[in-house]
Parts: C-alpha cells; structure tokens; sequence
C-alpha cells in the first residue's frame, strides 16, 4: 500500500501541472475561425497537464489521494484547487464542449471522467456538479457499444478494454444495470473466445498499456472465478514461460518513447490486480505478483524525471499500481 511519503510526493507533482496551461496538446476539430481558442477557453477546468484526460486523471489522483491521507501536507492546496475548479459555470462549458463535439477523447478520456466522477461522488459539496459530467459519459458509452463491432487491441488511448474497465466499475459503483449489463455483454462478444495470445509479441514502441493484461483485467470482472481462471488459462497458456520484461525507456523527453514508463506501471497495475483472482492459479499469481514489483520498481523513480512529457500523467499510473501493492 502506498505510504504518506510517496502520497505527498505524487500529490506535489500533480498540483505542479494541473494548472499550467502550456505546453498542451490540443486535440480540437475546427468548424470555423470562432473554434479556434486556447486550451483554457474550451476546457476552463481540464485545461493543465498538457492534454484534457491528464488534467482529469490528475484531478483524480488528487482527490483519491485527499482522501487516502487526511494529513496530508498538500491538503489545503487540494482543496483550495478544487474550489476554483469545480463551479457549475466551469463544468457546464466543460459538457457544452463535449455536445458540441461528441468523439472528443473517446473513449480513453471518457473512462477517466467516470473514473474521476466517481470518486467526487464522495464530495457533498461537489456531488451535484459532477453528476451530469457523470451522466454525459454514462450515456455516451450507452450509444457507442452497440456501434463498435470489433474491440481496438492496442496499448495507447484508444484501448477497448481500459475503457470499458473503468466504466464497468463505474457501472457497479452507482448501481448502474444497463451500463453494466451492455459493458459485460460487449466484453463476452469482443473477448470470450480469445486463446492463444502471444504477449511475447507486447510491447509496441510507444505503448502505455498492455492489451493482454488489460483484456484479462477486464474479463476478471465479467466472469464468475472459475469460469474466468478457465479462460486465463486458454488465453494465456505458459504465461510463465513467455516474454514479461520490463520496458527500457530510450529518451525520457520524447512524448512517445516514455510511454513505456507507463506501461511498466500499467502492467505493475494489472498485474497485482490479477495475482489476487488467480487463487486456483498459484504459479502464475506468483509469477504476476513478482513480475510487477519488477516493473513499479524499474519505473517509480523516474515519474519525476524532470522531463514534461512524462511528469504531466505518470503519478497516476504510479498511484493506480501502488494501490494494489
């Protein structure tokens, strides 16, 4: 479990870009000459952290952390942050974007805000802001699942199954059924009959995620544990035997490149999650177990490299994996 150190040190990374609305990368589709405003204009409270759903994993990590550590050092700056941010007038502009322009951060950035809404769920005083922000991405994953045929496998944002494993957890939180129902549904069509993967084949070159595990993640909170370790096992046969080395990281500065940071955090996070529903399975749960602490501990100490590209989102993928330690 994460320690009040490592808490306030993700924390102080988190507050350093939330707010620093350059450099950014804008992903903005232009109607006409009015559609073209900066970062802050569109987006007046997801504006930091070089790109919309960092900024919203960010906040997440932030109010997940509040909570985790009451003493926090950073606490009075957290809450202070989320005061200037979290005002009807900012989050109705946040969505008027979003109706303006439906496939933005699909679905990536989706999964993050009913990530982050979730644990606002927890704030009486920002309860009522988040719920249509909720509400909004709710029921856009409702009208895209059934258009989607076929899952994206791949290890960036476009990844069906890091989506469809936050919205499901959404989904069980709220006591969401249709959510719920068509998330595990999709998942059966898209991954059921898998077998056979070759995760010797993983990583891509800028990959954050691990198709494999992520999919295997997913289907572990489908399927009953027998029916899941069943599948596992055809999914992932020999995993013991296969290729699971930590990711080596050639240039810190390059946005693509440090991905694999993040995918070594990533797989550290699926991993650890995995050895615990793998209880039939005590050699690849150990495997799992073993192989993770390799990985959070070959990529932890560089969240703070200095370098932007990586310090903007890594703490998230850090916290998600230390919480399952």
């Amino acid at each position: 479990m994460i320690k009040l150190g490592d808490a306030e040190h993700l924390s102080h990374l988190a507050l350093k870009g939330i707010e620093k609305e350059y450099p950014n990368h804008i992903q903005h589709y232009l109607l006409s000459d009015d559609d073209a405003k900066t970062p802050k204009q569109m987006h007046p409270i997801f504006y930091g952290c070089l790109d919309w759903h960092s900024s919203v994993h960010s906040y997440w990590l932030l109010a997940t952390l509040s909570q985790m550590f009451p003493n926090l050092s950073t606490q009075e700056s957290i809450e202070s942050l989320f005061k200037r941010s979290f005002t009807e007038t900012k989050m109705k502009k946040e969505i008027a974007y979003f109706e303006k322009n439906p496939f933005f951060e699909r679905p990536y950035g989706w999964a993050w805000a009913l990530k982050l809404s979730l644990v606002m769920e927890t704030y009486s005083q920002f309860k009522d802001i988040f719920f249509p922000f909720a509400q909004l991405f709710r029921n856009s994953f409702i009208k895209f699942l059934p258009l989607q045929y076929y899952p994206v496998r791949t290890g960036l944002h476009s990844n069906s199954a890091f989506s469809m494993l936050f919205a499901l957890e959404y989904a069980k939180k709220v006591l969401d059924a249709e959510l719920e129902s068509m998330i595990e549904k999709t998942a059966k069509q898209y991954f059921l009959q898998d077998k056979n993967y070759p995760i010797e084949y993983e990583p891509s070159g800028s990959d954050f995620l691990s198709p494999a595990l992520l999919e295997a993640l997913l289907m572990s909170n489908i399927l009953p544990q027998k029916e899941f370790e069943t599948w596992f096992k055809k999914f992932l046969p020999n995993l013991t035997e296969k290729s699971l080395k930590t990711a080596i990281v050639g240039d810190r500065s390059d946005g693509h490149l440090v991905h694999l940071d993040g995918l070594n955090l990533s797989r550290a996070w699926c991993m650890r999650s995995l050895s615990k529903k793998l209880t039939d399975l005590p050699k690849e749960s150990a495997f799992l177990k073993i192989s993770a602490d390799e990985h959070e501990h070959f990529s932890l100490p560089h969240i703070a490299s200095g370098e932007w590209m990586g310090e903007h989102w890594l703490g998230t993928f850090a916290l998600l994996a230390a919480m399952e330690s």
